[in-house]
């Protein structure tokens, strides 16, 4: 097993190619449909967006509860364009994780060249390293961009989850400021309740936290201790 897990760590040692005019392309010409969608048939309604004006650069890492499938789609829209933090990119997993029999004829974009186009990148799961598992995003992040993870490590259906403190550990690698945020509305989604304006959408961003408030100076944390930090956030999520 540790042989495989070696051959794994060698394998995902470099990250993906980081793409950023085509993900800007994307965003742009989706930007006033996805808007429309999100605004008139979901009612979004954004608080706390001063808490974001204090942040020197674009190097944050938006961490969030997951209850749906549309909860990055309208995150990103929740954000002023142009934007400090936009291109905003996203942590995903890798094709494997998004079988058709459970995704359909999205898995074929899930996870692929396509979803990096849109700044999803997939975290190596398994690999039992930090480093090798977000080596995608520890490039991003030390380009000074933004991105957005799911510390529950999937959908929740309403409820805030515990976090996995794989999200710590890159905060701490690349001294990327953490917001929290509380993403309300979106459980149990469906194109029904769209378009029929049964839902609103509410998306709060928290208090900044940066690397050193949260983590202190230490050069290294344990894993325990990655453990509490990384509840710590959740329960702060949680409270929005």
């Amino acid at each position: 097993m540790k042989e495989e897990a070696d051959i794994k760590k060698e394998l995902y040692k470099k990250p993906s190619h980081i793409f950023v005019i085509p993900v800007l392309i994307i965003r742009g010409i989706l930007w006033f449909p996805a808007l429309f969608l999100v605004h008139f048939f979901l009612r979004m309604e954004v608080k706390g967006k001063e808490n974001l004006k204090e942040i020197p650069n674009g190097r944050v890492l938006f961490a969030a509860n997951h209850s749906s499938e549309i909860d990055p789609y309208a995150f990103q829209y929740s954000l002023s364009f142009p934007s400090k933090f936009v291109p905003l990119y996203f942590v995903s997993l890798t094709t494997k994780y998004y079988p058709v029999a459970k995704f359909g004829l999205r898995s074929f974009i899930y996870g692929g060249l396509f979803f990096r186009l849109m700044g999803a990148y997939p975290v190596y799961k398994g690999l039992h390293d930090y480093e090798s598992a977000f080596v995608n995003h520890i490039k991003i992040l030390e380009k000074n961009h933004s991105v957005l993870i799911f510390p529950e490590g999937g959908m929740q259906k309403g409820q805030i989850g515990e976090a996995r403190p794989g999200f710590i550990y890159l905060a701490k690698r690349t001294k990327a400021t953490i917001v929290p945020v509380r993403i309300l509305g979106t459980s149990n989604l469906n194109l029904k309740s769209i378009f029929s304006f049964q839902r609103k959408i509410t998306i709060i961003f928290g208090k900044p936290i940066s690397h050193t408030e949260l983590l202190g100076e230490k050069e290294e944390l344990s894993e325990n201790e990655l453990v509490k930090h990384a509840q710590t956030v959740m329960a702060i999520i949680k409270n929005l």
